[in-house]
């Protein structure tokens, strides 16, 4: 349906990192504000003060580029959601610093990442390939680790880590949340961004397959999360999506508040 495009299928899991304000907007450059009235709009339980990093691990599959298809490559990203980054009080860009990421042969999607001036970290990932798998399946386990090498073991090498799972509760963030954050487009250095549209509309998000709630922790290594490396009780989804991404400047992108028609 959309052959000038990326387009393809993320396999991932989502969880939430509250982090204090302060430190949120050490974070992101000064010049670019956080628009906290955004997100206490979609969360309005969350904690005064604080601010709702997105922790996403993803296989994408099923690539596809307008020169053809590419492989699975799977990713460890770190998301800074509601940023202001037009100033204009209202549009939500997500700031993303950085990505660790496999499948670094991949030409099409690092010269992607560079346009939009994300630094690119290459990892290893345990398991790999298997962002949402079960890694015990008698306790519905999930584990997924991002290294600097290809073994697991050396002091110093882990890039992050998180160990969720599935949760009978109701999760504290509505699916809603989540589709908002993942149609904000994303920049790093302002002048090209990332239109990604993800859709929650189609047959592998409804029905048996809807996002399913996960509860864990998660470790992130300096300096890729400030000062806090170690988050308890962290809440999410692990869900499957479809991605359309398109590279646009980001002024022609002004306006963004909410998800697309397509969710």
């Amino acid at each position: 349906m959309y052959p000038n495009d990326i387009t393809g299928v993320q396999n991932s899991t989502f969880g939430v990192l509250p982090i204090s304000l302060a430190e949120a907007q050490k974070m992101i450059p000064p010049q670019y504000k956080i628009l906290t009235s955004a997100y206490e709009h979609l969360l309005p339980d969350f904690p005064n003060g604080s601010y709702p990093v997105v922790l996403q691990t993803t296989v994408d599959h099923d690539i596809n580029t307008a020169v053809g298809p590419n492989p699975d490559i799977q990713q460890f990203q770190i998301l800074l959601p509601f940023v202001d980054l037009l100033g204009d009080g209202y549009s939500s860009f997500v700031y993303k610093p950085y990505i660790f990421l496999d499948g670094t042969e991949v030409v099409d999607i690092l010269g992607t990442f560079a346009l939009y001036g994300i630094t690119v970290i290459p990892a290893f990932f345990q398991p790999a390939g298997e962002p949402y798998s079960f890694t015990d399946p008698s306790n519905d386990a999930i584990s997924i680790a991002a290294y600097t090498n290809s073994s697991s073991s050396p002091t110093g090498s882990l890039l992050g880590k998180a160990q969720y799972s599935i949760q009978d509760q109701t999760s504290p963030y509505p699916v809603s949340f989540f589709k908002n954050v993942t149609n904000q487009p994303l920049f790093r250095d302002g002048l090209i961004c990332g239109n990604l549209i993800t859709l929650f509309n189609t047959t592998l998000t409804q029905g048996g397959n809807e996002p399913v709630p996960i509860s864990g922790t998660v470790d992130i290594s300096r300096p890729y999360l400030g000062e806090q490396t170690h988050f308890e009780d962290v809440k999410g989804y692990k869900m499957t999506v479809v991605i359309i991404e398109r590279m646009n400047s980001c002024e022609a992108l002004k306006g963004y508040a909410g998800t697309g028609s397509g969710d």
